[in-house]
């Protein structure tokens, strides 16, 4: 069974005529209509068939009922898309649609400065102000949804000590790496719950070495110990260097950081997906706003739980919460959740990333905080 059918208790599908279908759930389920949102809409044959033939023709012929129609795919080179002029909602803006994977951030920027490409994400705090004085070119930022975090596998010691977990919590400057790799364009991560529903009273993680050192001498470690940290490299802004900058934090208060930086297509493809990473492993997980399913990414069900964090009245609060129907109870259960969440804190909580984007001074495009390109919104101007 799928991670979206476990989570809002599916049971079956009922036709009730050709363009009307009744969802049957186990159980009410508040956020049915939002994930419903995130599935996509496909043929019968292919997705009744898990054959690896016809897993092999749906990865490289996908079909869909979107603006545009998958024409070609070249692997490492381009997607190339063409308009749909049957689409339900109109013929799309653009009639073709090329996505290019460009590995370098400065390669990227080349390439929207000379008008080679029109659109192009992850840019480089630093690279912002050049961008933004262009003759040709803009900059779209947002604040994003996705949680930047390093996770601690909580069945390895001494990280099954919440003392320990609190203890890096405190020893993270995050102050000081903001304006150093974020431009001070970022803010600390107060919740793991995103807006509208983050606690009102959800406050991050202050800035305390020694509160840090005391928590650590509580704990039995008053010389802090040795730990390995894995990171990925070029998938998140500032990823690698950040992941340095929390090494050397952590250094402060005696905790030594043997750090291994990957590249992304190893560290997701190998270490994430076999769900063995090391002790501390960075990542970034978004960008839900229903505020349960951001609190499902700590719920011993989730793919990417890797921290083996396991607290019983969370566990029981988030079945509660599964079925409660009513917004005001939905609310307090997720404070109560959070608050469990935070002093425990499985995570070392950085901060929500911001999202920059290279845009053509030409194209009518703006960031979306879920990070969705969605093209059928842009447009030339006139």
């Amino acid at each position: 069974m799928s991670t979206f059918a476990r989570q809002v208790g599916y049971d079956r599908t009922e036709i009730v005529d050709s363009l009307t279908f009744r969802i049957k759930t186990t159980a009410p389920c508040a956020i049915l209509t939002d994930q419903l949102t995130s599935l996509p809409m496909l043929p019968p044959a292919y997705y009744e068939s898990e054959s690896a033939d016809n897993l092999s023709r749906v990865n490289q012929q996908p079909l869909g009922s979107g603006a545009w129609k998958f024409v070609e795919w070249q692997k490492d080179q381009r997607i190339v898309l063409e308009a749909n002029t049957g689409w339900w909602n109109g013929p799309p803006p653009f009639e073709r649609v090329v996505f290019r994977p460009i590995a370098e951030s400065s390669t990227r920027i080349l390439a929207l400065k000379t008008g080679e490409v029109d659109l192009i994400v992850n840019v480089p705090p630093d690279s912002v102000a050049a961008i933004k004085k262009g003759e040709r070119t803009r900059v779209s930022s947002v604040e994003g949804l996705r949680k930047i975090f390093v996770g601690m596998r909580t069945d390895k010691q001494p990280l099954g000590d919440k003392r320990v977990r609190q203890a890096l919590n405190y020893a993270l400057n995050f102050d000081a790496i903001n304006r150093a790799l974020l431009g001070g364009n970022g803010k600390r991560m107060k919740s793991l719950v995103n807006p509208p529903h983050e606690p009102r009273d959800a406050k991050p993680y202050p800035y305390d070495v020694n509160r840090a050192r005391s928590l650590l001498a509580t704990a039995g470690y008053p010389s802090g110990f040795g730990i390995e940290m894995m990171a990925p490299n070029g998938r998140y802004t500032e990823d690698k260097e950040m992941a340095q900058a929390i090494a050397q934090d952590l250094d402060k208060i005696g905790v030594k950081v043997n750090l291994q930086v990957l590249e992304w297509s190893l560290y997701a493809g190998d270490i994430l997906a076999r769900h063995e990473p090391s002790s501390l492993f960075f990542v970034g997980l978004g960008a839900p706003v229903t505020g349960e399913d951001e609190l499902f990414f700590l719920h011993k069900d989730f793919s990417l739980e890797l921290t083996r964090w396991q607290n019983a009245e969370y566990l029981r609060l988030y079945d509660v919460l599964r079925t409660e129907l009513d917004g005001k109870k939905r609310q307090d259960i997720m404070n109560v959740m959070h608050a469990i969440v935070w002093d425990e804190c499985p995570w070392l909580w950085i901060y929500n990333q911001v999202d920059n984007y290279g845009v053509s001074s030409k194209l009518t495009w703006e960031a979306r905080p879920d990070e969705r390109i969605v093209m059928w919104e842009a447009g030339w101007k006139s």
